[in-house]
């Protein structure tokens, strides 16, 4: 370096030999250049889409008086140069040093070349320079200018650690054309670890076109590593573009090599998030979010498709609230939530918690309606382009809710919102209705049918006085619900109905029927049942029960109900038509009632209206009767078989009574049998009224 020559003397005597003020240029411009590129990269990261560490303070290093100058220059101006090429060029109008090699220069314009050829300017009002110490102040109007159109102001910037650190302790304006501008308290800048660091209140705007959406960054602290590609910011962050809003305690922006375009966002620590945006109709589509943890990542060869990541802590759960234009919405809580789409719409959606929940609802004014309610260990949706999820795969404890059912107990369901299906697969799952109750590992369903189909092995509950076709059968004339199990089971809501396959076994109480098949329609009140059809009931009767006090044995007795001996009908199918409450049995009927048996091919049950009980039982064609007890039997066309009353009237052509005991064989065409008293009476015709009994 070729210094300049020295001023001439002073009246005061120089004590020692005075070094050259640009000795100590050449480090200070290095870490200009350092300035300019940080500070622009910083620009371009923030406008693009960003913990953090400290900003270490340092004390400012002394600085001379005007007393005590014992060289001076003016109008200087130098070039440094390196390999034939220049590498800075300082300007001042004046310079001044004193005895303890501290130099100030004044009206400064620093013009540092880069190798790309440009050129940016580092301007002051002064400079206050130590040469021992590599340390300097500039001061008064600092502004950095040229590079890349980056504009950078302060009133103070001090050069420390022989160059490696620049310092402004005062309010930092900065520029970046065509719209973007800000400003923060402090600014430190590392050449070493190439960091930029604004602190004390960092904000960052840009005023917006009509090709461009406005940008909006707050933080305490923001800190720029250049060689990283990192962009932090601290402790109430806010960053906002266009509808798109976030807050956090901690943002981290990665870019990718060009210093422009993100590779990764991450916020942590109480980060809430919303974003606004029209749909291809002019409707205004809102998303909120809130988390631990943000992650929004995306795909190299597409920008605009971007996977968003997320998750919960200990003080709650990761939450996402979208809501669309016509009000159809949902809201997922969970551990992790991740989301992949383009643009604003989302395409695909995965869940993990535990639990993890959604719930779907329909906004309308002044009220909401909850459509569906979804809790899992994990979900995996797609979405169709209109916004609603197409096709949705839960695993882990699932349960579902809507107004029509209420599932629970699967470890894994599919369902398809497009078609209105849904399958729920476990060990036991459990679908539960306002008419019943169904248990079994394979369950789907079919909201546009409104068909139920479980298999694999049913248990079935449903309420007898819940206006089913079992309402009014013998299975309902106890209390209690109905219980069903089967192989297989069909439920329909429209018309409502049920089919039972495969080793049905329906009871309650003592009441019991077991078939191959069994199917009811509830609008009609309708039961059918096939193949091996066997049912028992417990017929009731009322008694007179004595006066306990025995003050007046005259009197009328209160009366209560008696359970008599089981009634067990086999046959080959049932029916039951709640029309006119007659149970009929078709196929081989058999009738037993402890020991005794009443055999014929089809039998009529006439029951008790609105109490499900038995009244009367009539058998048609090749009727057998047979009471090992007595050891009578009897044969005839028709019985029968008052339930209450427990009389038998037997009619035919000929009814024929056998008396094993006595050996007696009678013929006749009416018979009438007491069952508790064992009476028997054979006519040859039937009273008048027990023949008008007996159709």
């Amino acid at each position: 370096m070729n210094p300049i020559p020295p001023p001439p003397p002073t009246r005061r005597p120089i004590r020692k030999r005075a070094r050259s003020p640009y000795r100590w240029l050449r480090r200070f411009l290095l870490l200009a250049g350092i300035a300019g590129i940080a500070g622009l990269a910083l620009m371009l990261a923030a406008y693009h889409f960003g913990n953090v560490d400290q900003v270490q303070t340092e004390r400012s290093s002394r600085i001379p008086t005007e007393e005590g100058i014992v060289t001076s220059s003016e109008n200087i101006d130098y070039v440094q140069n390196s390999g034939g090429k220049p590498v800075f060029r300082v300007r001042a109008e004046r310079s001044l040093q004193d005895a303890e090699g501290q130099s100030r220069l004044e009206d400064v314009t620093l013009d540092v070349y880069r190798e790309s050829g440009e050129i940016y300017t580092i301007k002051s009002d002064r400079a206050k320079l130590e040469q021992d110490s590599g340390e300097a102040l500039l001061e008064g109007n600092v502004r950095i200018s040229g590079w890349s159109d980056l504009v950078l102001k302060s009133r103070a910037i001090e050069v420390r650690q022989n160059g490696r650190v620049l310092i402004s302790r005062e309010t930092v304006e900065f520029n970046y054309p065509p719209n973007i501008i800000g400003r923060a308290s402090r600014m430190r800048i590392d050449k070493v670890t190439d960091t930029v660091t604004l602190a004390d209140g960092v904000h960052i705007r840009s005023t917006g076109t009509l090709e461009e959406e406005p940008f909006r960054l707050d933080s305490k602290r923001l800190i720029y590593v250049r060689g990283e590609g990192l962009i932090r910011a601290v402790e109430d962050v806010f960053l906002r573009r266009g509808g798109q809003e976030l807050s956090s305690h901690f943002l981290s922006i990665f870019l990718r090599e060009d210093g422009r375009t993100l590779k990764t966002l991450r916020a942590r620590f109480k980060v809430e998030g919303r974003i606004k945006e029209l749909d291809d109709a002019g409707g205004e589509q809102v998303a909120e979010m809130q988390a631990q943890f943000l992650e929004i990542q995306p795909a190299e060869a597409n920008p605009e498709f971007r996977t968003v990541t997320l998750e919960g802590g200990e003080e709650g759960p990761a939450r996402l609230r979208m809501v669309q234009a016509d009000g159809l919405g949902r809201t997922l809580q969970g551990f992790r939530l991740e989301t992949q789409g383009e643009g604003g719409r989302i395409g695909r959606l995965q869940g993990f918690g535990s639990p993890l929940t959604m719930v779907e609802f329909l906004d309308m004014p002044d009220e909401r309606h909850r459509l569906r309610w979804v809790c899992a260990a994990s979900l995996s949706a797609g979405f169709l382009p209109t916004g609603e999820i197409g096709q949705m795969f839960l695993k882990g404890r699932v349960e579902l809710r809507d107004p029509q059912f209420y599932a629970s107990g699967a470890d894994e369901a599919v369902v398809d919102t497009s078609t209105g299906s849904m399958q729920l697969r476990g060990p036991s799952v459990g679908l539960f209705t306002d008419r019943g109750d169904i248990l079994s590992p394979d369950i789907r369903y079919n909201r546009s049918t409104g068909l139920i189909k479980a298999q694999g092995g049913v248990q079935a509950t449903f309420d007898a006085e819940a206006g089913t076709s079992l309402e009014k059968t013998p299975l309902s004339a106890t209390e209690g619900p109905v219980y069903i199990q089967s192989r297989e089971a069909h439920w329909t809501e429209v018309p409502p109905g049920f089919v039972f396959k495969g080793d049905v076994r329906a009871w309650r109480g003592q009441n019991l029927l077991l078939a191959e098949q069994m199917r009811g329609d509830d609008a009609s009140r309708e039961v059918a049942a096939s193949g091996g059809v066997r049912t028992v009931w417990v017929p009731q009767r009322a008694v007179t029960v004595p006066d306990p006090t025995g003050f007046d044995p005259t009197s009328a007795a209160p009366q209560a109900a008696r359970s008599d001996a089981p009634i067990e009908v086999s046959s080959a199918t049932m029916a039951f038509r709640g029309a006119d409450n007659v149970l009929a049995y078709t196929g081989d009927v058999v009738v037993v009632q402890e020991s005794r048996k009443l055999q014929c091919k089809e039998l009529l049950v006439h029951m008790v209206a609105d109490t499900g009980t038995a009244d009367k039982m009539i058998c048609r064609e090749e009727v057998r009767f047979v009471d090992p007890v007595t050891g009578k039997r009897v044969s005839g066309d028709r019985a029968v078989f008052n339930v209450a009353a427990r009389k038998v009237e037997i009619f035919g052509e000929e009814v024929r009574l056998v008396e094993t005991a006595e050996g007696n064989r009678l013929v006749g065409g009416y018979l009438h049998y007491d069952l508790d008293s064992g009476e028997t009476r054979l006519s040859a015709r039937p009273p008048a009224a027990a023949g008008a009994g007996s159709q």
